[in-house]
């Protein structure tokens, strides 16, 4: 294992008696983000030539994403509108805005996510995952686009606003959610917020064509967590995406493909992997009636999934 610059992460191997590359049997920690280059190769002596047999050397190059997520208790939803400009152009600059917005709010670690983008006489929103990205872009999570209003604003030319759905996840360190909330209402962020983008080189965008449409401030309830995978080149594999609870340092709970319920239903084992109980698990979810519910080995021509739903309001105290 390998960073992308070249550098050992760890100890591949070492010789054993015979001479023999073997792998070392100890746990590899990687402590930093980024990518990484996974070499392995396959030895096998003849049974009866005693000759060592070596395997092509296969290569993967992996992404290490950095640290875990902290999920938000708030997040503020709503839609901007910006005038004399073009989608294509804000699309291009969708990072810069992101990160212009953040600063324009006196954030440093709640996250502005633009969910979709429509021109104002159009109704159908592009989602974001259809967007061009630049470098000051993050990831974010799949978030539901708010629906813009029936925006009337049109510039001098006679075309329609733009209108973004957006979301903010609110890092509820720094800040509370209703005063986001009134932030993006004042009538001077449209001022802070050209200013901010401005010093990033998007000049294109003036104060007086940008309005804050809606800014409404909601505790976070519902939590979908995905899990995909692709097959390699012949058959097919799996990944295993689970859910674990805590109740301070304790564990609470596990929710996985083969436990898919929390809280659990009391069920005799020989009754659980039936197709009948499977069928049962998802229509008690889609009722309402679980805290988190496992989607089990959803599986499609080259790929599966497992999708883990949550209600933080089901949960215990």
């Amino acid at each position: 294992l390998t960073s992308a610059q070249g550098g050992p992460v760890c100890a591949e191997t070492e010789a054993g008696d015979d001479g023999m590359l073997w792998p070392v049997e100890e746990t590899t920690w990687v402590h930093e983000k980024g990518a990484y280059e996974i070499r392995a190769q396959a030895h096998q002596r003849g049974s009866f030539s005693g000759r060592i047999y070596d395997s092509a050397v296969v290569v993967e190059r992996v992404i290490i994403s950095g640290g875990t997520f902290a999920i938000p208790k708030e997040i503020v939803k709503g839609v901007i509108s910006v005038m004399g400009t073009t989608r294509s152009y804000l699309k291009k600059n969708q990072g810069r805005f992101m990160s212009s917005a953040v600063a324009a709010l006196g954030l440093k670690t709640s996250r502005f996510k633009i969910l979709s983008m429509a021109d104002g006489d159009n109704a159908k929103a592009e989602q974001d995952e259809g967007f061009e990205t630049d470098e000051e872009e993050e990831e974010g999570g799949g978030l539901a686009p708010v629906q813009p209003g029936n925006s009337h604003r049109s510039d001098r030319n006679g075309g329609g606003a733009i209108t973004m759905s957006y979301a903010i996840e609110v890092d509820e360190t720094e800040t509370e959610g209703s005063r986001v909330e009134n932030a993006l209402l004042d009538a001077n962020f449209a001022s802070r917020l050209t200013s901010e983008l401005h010093a990033r080189g998007v000049d294109q965008i003036k104060a007086k064509s940008v309005a804050v449409e809606s800014a409404v401030n909601e505790e976070l309830r519902f939590i979908t967590l995905h899990l995909e995978w692709r097959f390699p080149a012949s058959g097919k594999d799996f990944l295993d995406g689970s859910c674990l609870g805590y109740k301070e340092n304790e564990p609470a709970f596990t929710v996985d493909y083969r436990n898919r319920l929390y809280p659990r239903e009391d069920t005799n084992e020989p009754q659980r992997r039936k197709p009948e109980h499977e069928a049962h698990i998802d229509a008690v979810a889609k009722n309402g009636m679980t805290a988190v519910h496992h989607s089990g080995d959803v599986m499609s021509p080259g790929k599966g999934k497992h999708v883990v739903s949550v209600d933080l309001n089901a949960l215990p105290e």
